[in-house]
């Protein structure tokens, strides 16, 4: 794999290898890109302060005040679109003012009403904000809003882009869906997809089982984001990251298109000298292949870990959120990325997958056992939930 990092990052020289090359590097460092040198940056499109910090978009009044056709708080409780926090993240805006007070699961969060009323969670946008989480996204906390809002829970929700809960599938290999196609790596680096209850949030959850480099993917099916941007969750439970060799590298989710070859890892990091970090990278573009891994986003193995991420093609950004926290770190965009090899540009997407792909033969351990759950993607933010 080869990494550099531009602007005002630090060079990191490394080598490390992807789908078509070996394993190993010459440096590690305090975390950043990797491939045959590159940079990291410290700072993210995420900064603490949101876009508007408190005071929303439209104040605690709603967007039709109490009592109008979707709550007695508007389209989600009384703080309006989103809140009182408004379009923020976790600053002020978002998990302040706006993620328990009146715009989020307070006055707004339990009342009745609607035109459906319902029992789903939240509104479109519940206690946060319309950035990436601190605890709003799609579904909020209260009940009510029209139509009852963005069920994810139970993949109810037609809006959402893709959902998979595979509480609906059946124990056992997990065969293509009306929604996912499966793909496994074959030979002495097999992987196997299982539905199965060993690991779940609910009764089922994918099972992913890899020998050495092998792959166990699931590839949505008739994906089209609305202008090329949108928003992900997944929950992940993973036995053990690799601890050898270094610099290997593994992928979670990965999306891919027309207009460049480029691979777009917004889940994905690598094993540097210490241990597993987190990192969003790319490969086959005119950037290159690298990943801006960062020691301040270590991956922890043997439990469930909410992942969340933004892709947004209007500066072909990407943000990460672990565990409902953003990261500043895990933040790439045009001109702030993993490569020296010029500006990072989106495809247009029409493809991406949720699984696991360890790129280099030889890991510690010579297998891997990861299971994943409630799977989203969607034109708003989506919580952990």
């Amino acid at each position: 794999m080869r990494v550099c990092l531009a602007g005002a990052f630090v060079i990191t020289s490394v080598v490390s290898g992807c789908q078509s090359s070996g394993g190993g590097g010459n440096s590690g460092g305090s975390g950043g890109v990797t491939s045959s040198g590159g940079m990291t940056a410290s700072g993210g499109r995420t900064s603490s302060g949101g876009a508007t910090s408190s005071g929303g978009t439209t104040a605690s009044g709603g967007a039709t005040g109490s009592g109008g056709t979707t709550s007695s708080g508007g389209m989600t409780a009384s703080g309006g679109k989103t809140g009182s926090g408004g379009a923020t993240n976790n600053a002020t805006g978002g998990a302040a003012s706006g993620g328990s007070g009146s715009g989020g699961a307070a006055s707004g969060g339990s009342a009745s009403g609607g035109d459906t009323g319902g029992t789903h969670t939240g509104g479109i946008s519940g206690s946060g904000g319309t950035m990436m989480p601190a605890s709003g996204g799609v579904t909020g906390q209260g009940s009510g809003g029209k139509g009852g809002g963005t069920d994810v829970a139970t993949c109810a929700d037609a809006s959402l882009l893709f959902c998979e809960n595979f509480e609906g599938a059946a124990l056992g290999a997990a065969a293509s869906s009306s929604t996912w196609t499966t793909e496994v790596s074959t030979g002495s680096a097999a992987g196997t997809l299982t539905i199965d209850a060993m690991h779940s949030r609910g009764q089922k959850a994918l099972h992913v089982h890899t020998t050495g480099n092998g792959r166990g993917l699931i590839h949505v099916k008739n994906f089209a984001p609305p202008a090329n941007s949108f928003y992900g969750r997944m929950w992940l439970y993973v036995d053990a990251f690799p601890s050898a060799p270094n610099y290997a590298h593994f992928t979670m989710v990965e999306a891919a298109g027309t207009g460049n070859a480029s691979k777009v890892r917004p889940v994905s990091g690598q094993f540097i000298d210490t241990g597993p970090f987190w990192g969003p990278g790319s490969d086959g573009g005119p950037t290159g292949d690298w990943t801006n891994w960062q020691k301040s986003a270590p991956a922890t193995a043997g439990k469930w870990v909410c992942v969340q991420w933004q892709m947004d093609a209007s500066d072909n950004g990407i943000t990460v959120s672990i565990d409902g926290q953003a990261n500043p770190d895990l933040s790439v965009d045009t001109k702030n990325h993993g490569s020296a090899g010029g500006d990072f540009v989106f495809p247009t997407f029409n493809d991406i997958w949720f699984g696991w792909w360890l790129y280099q033969s030889g890991p510690t351990p010579d297998h891997f056992d990861i299971w994943l759950d409630d799977l989203a993607l969607s034109s708003a933010p989506i919580p952990c939930g």
